[in-house]
């Protein structure tokens, strides 16, 4: 098998473990917001997103 022959045959499991390995890593990084407590103080809930949309 020539260097060639042996690199397209990895390349599609590259590939796939790539992307599979950033789909897994985007889905993990989501920051997970905390319950509001009291004791946190003022408005403890998510801050939403800016909307930068042209008005």
């Amino acid at each position: 098998m020539t260097i060639a022959q042996w690199s397209l045959s990895i390349a599609p499991l590259l590939i796939a473990q790539t992307l599979t390995f950033l789909a897994i890593w985007r889905a993990t990084r989501r920051k997970q917001s905390p319950p509001a407590s009291p004791a946190a103080g003022g408005d403890a809930g998510p801050v939403p997103m800016a909307d930068h949309r042209p008005r």
